[in-house]
C-alpha cells in the first residue's frame, strides 16, 4: 500500500499540492472563527475566499491540462471523483446536524443544482454552493478545453456577475478561466512565484478575490515550470481536502466548544472524518472507474490504430 502511495505522489506536483491544502487551511479558519475558536478580525474572515483557489486550480488540473478524446471516459472519471464523497456529506451532514434543507429539495442537491435558482441559505450545506459551480465547468471544460478563447471572452460578465451573485454556478467561470491560462503566464518561474505569492497574500489581507485566483495562477506558472514530485504525507491530505472542506463546518458547529480547544478538536475530527472518506470511499471508487475507462480508453485506441491500418493498406 505504501508503495502505492508513493508511486501516486511521485506523478503530483508538491507546490499544487501544498496550494490546495492552504486554501483548505483558508477556509478552515473562517468557519473556526465564525464557530467560537480564534478570532482573527477581517483577515481570518477572509479565509472564505480560499475557494477561488480551489477555482483555479481545477481550471488548470482539469480544464486546463484536458485532451479531446475519450469525454465518457472523462465524464465517468469526473463523477467518480466528485460523487460519492459529495453524497456521502450531503447525506452525513444532515443527519449530524438535523438540517432541514436536503428534505427540501433533494433532486437539487443530488444533481448539484441547487444554486441554478436561488442562493443557498447559511447553513450546514451552504458550503456545497461551490460543487454546482465545479460540476458546471466540469460539464463545459470539453467544449471550453477545444476552444479557450471562449472560457476568456466569458471571464469578464462571468466576473461582473460574481460581484452580484457569486454563488451563481457560471459566475466562477472568470476563476476556471485564469486556471486554464495560467501555464502560459509569460513569466520566469521566479517572478512568477514572487508576484504569486504576493498577489494571493495581498488577497486575503484585502478581501480580493481576483488578486487572490491571480495570485494562485502565477504560483501554478511557476509550479509548472519548476515541477517537483510530490511526498505522500502532503499528497494525501491534499486529497483529503476535498471532503475536509465539505464536512469541517459542520463538525466545528456540533462541537459546541470554542477557543483553542475547538480549533484543535474540530481540526482532528475533520481530518479523521476526511481520512476515512476519502480510504474507505472515494480511493476505491475512484480508481475501478480509473482502470476501467483506461481499458476502455486503450481499446479504443487499438481498434482506431487497427483502422488506420486497414485505411493505409486500401
Amino acid at each position: 500500500m505504501f508503495a502505492g502511495e508513493r508511486a501516486r505522489a511521485r506523478e503530483r506536483n508538491l507546490w499544487l499540492d501544498l496550494v490546495r491544502i492552504g486554501a483548505a487551511v483558508a477556509v478552515f479558519v473562517m468557519h473556526q472563527q465564525v464557530a467560537g475558536g480564534i478570532q482573527l478580525g477581517d483577515v481570518g474572515y477572509n479565509g472564505r475566499l480560499g475557494v477561488y483557489v480551489f477555482f483555479v486550480l481545477s481550471g488548470h488540473l482539469v480544464g486546463g491540462l484536458y485532451r479531446p478524446g475519450n469525454v465518457r471516459g472523462y465524464a465517468l472519471r469526473r463523477l467518480a471523483r466528485i460523487v460519492p464523497a459529495y453524497y456521502l456529506a450531503v447525506i452525513g451532514i444532515t443527519l449530524l446536524t438535523g438540517d432541514s434543507d436536503f428534505a427540501r429539495q433533494p433532486a437539487a442537491y443530488l444533481t448539484f443544482t441547487q444554486t441554478w435558482l436561488l442562493p443557498l441559505p447559511y447553513g450546514p450545506l451552504h458550503p456545497t454552493w461551490t460543487l454546482a459551480s465545479e460540476m458546471a465547468f466540469y460539464v463545459l471544460v470539453p467544449f471550453l478545453a477545444r476552444y479557450p478563447a471562449i472560457a476568456y471572452l466569458l471571464a469578464i460578465p462571468s466576473f461582473a456577475a460574481s460581484t452580484i451573485a457569486p454563488e451563481f454556478p457560471l459566475s466562477a467561470i472568470w476563476a476556471f478561466a485564469i486556471g486554464m491560462a495560467a501555464a502560459r503566464i509569460p513569466l520566469p518561474p521566479a517572478p512568477a512565484a514572487i508576484l504569486g505569492g504576493m498577489g494571493l497574500a495581498a488577497g486575503f489581507v484585502i478581501g480580493n478575490p481576483l488578486l487572490i485566483a491571480a495570485g494562485t495562477g502565477g504560483l501554478i506558472r511557476a509550479a509548472t515550470r519548476l515541477p517537483a514530485s510530490s511526498v505522500v504525507p502532503v499528497a494525501i491530505a491534499a486529497d483529503m481536502t476535498y471532503a475536509f472542506y465539505l464536512w469541517h463546518e459542520s463538525v466545528l458547529e456540533s462541537l459546541h466548544l470554542s477557543g483553542p480547544v475547538l480549533v484543535v478538536v474540530g481540526f482532528a475530527v475533520s481530518a479523521a472524518v476526511s481520512a476515512a472518506s476519502l480510504f474507505v470511499l472515494e480511493r476505491p471508487i475512484l480508481s475501478a472507474v480509473t482502470l476501467r475507462t483506461g481499458r476502455a480508453g486503450a481499446a479504443a485506441r487499438e481498434r482506431a490504430a487497427l483502422q488506420s491500418s486497414e485505411e493505409a493498406a486500401l
